[in-house]
Parts: structure tokens; sequence; C-alpha cells
């Protein structure tokens, strides 16, 4: 408070702060995603790991090539997400209100039927993170460590 009793800009919120905001529940499509998402992830990760063990090192730019094209198609099949969060209202003025509306309505079908190329793209992203993590942090912590233990 100032010095005058009126709340400044500058005062906090102590209530506020306190209060938890409601969550939605997890639907049972979310927890499908999820497990599919897991489930990529670990198959991913088993067999770039174990091309990399049996000297396959051309999975590398497999998996980036594969991860470039199919970001570019997903992209490119959502229509660069230019009409994502859009009203009516903000589009052309000099269609019909049901032309835009169905325009809105059929961005949000191809986004939610797209979803699927996310549960592919991330596993490979992530298999060819954890390798370079290894590669330029965990192999020569590891070898530091071998060195000092000996």
């Amino acid at each position: 408070m100032s010095l005058f009793g009126k709340k400044s800009p500058y005062d906090i919120d102590n209530d506020g702060l306190m209060r938890k905001k409601a969550r939605k529940p997890i639907t049972k499509e979310a927890k499908k995603t999820a497990w599919l998402l897991l489930m990529n992830t670990v198959l991913a990760l088993l067999i770039y790991f174990g091309c990399v063990a049996l000297g396959f090192s051309a999975i590398f730019f497999i998996y980036i090539g594969a991860a470039a094209v199919l970001l570019i198609v997903y992209v490119i099949y959502n229509q660069g997400f230019v009409l994502r969060g859009a009203t009516p209202e903000m589009l052309d003025a000099s269609l019909p209100l049901a032309e835009r509306q169905k325009m809105i309505d059929q961005a949000a079908a191809r986004y939610a039927s797209s979803r699927w190329m996310m549960t592919i793209l991330i596993p490979l992203i992530v298999a060819v993170l954890l390798d370079a993590i290894y590669i330029y942090f965990l192999a020569d912590l590891i070898q530091l460590v071998s060195e000092v233990l000996q």
C-alpha cells in the first residue's frame, strides 16, 4: 500500500499467489498420446543406440534427415500455422462470415489430424540430442572420473 492507502502498481498481491488455478482433467486421448510418445521415444532410442553400437554411424544423418523432412511436411501441411488462434473477425472482411469460419475449422482439423507427426518427430530429435549430450559432455566426464579413480 502506498502512503495514502491506495494500491500502487508496485504492490504485491500475496492473496493471488496463494490461490491455485483449477486444472483441466487429463483425458484418455492425452494419456494415449503420452504413452505413444513414450513408446516411440524408447523405440527410437533403442534403434539409434543399437545402430551406434553396431558401428552404423550413418544413423545420425538418417535421423536428422527424417526429422527435417517430417518437420517441413508438418509445417507445410498446417499451412505455416497462420490461422492458429484466429477468429473470423481477424480474417479478410470481403469473405462471407461462413467462409471465414470454414477456413478456421479446416485449419483446426488439419492441426488435429497432423498430431501423429509429432509422435514421430519428437523421439527422433530426443535420440539425436541424447547422443550429442553423451558425445560432448558425458564422454569427457566419464573419462575424467575414470582417470581420477585410477
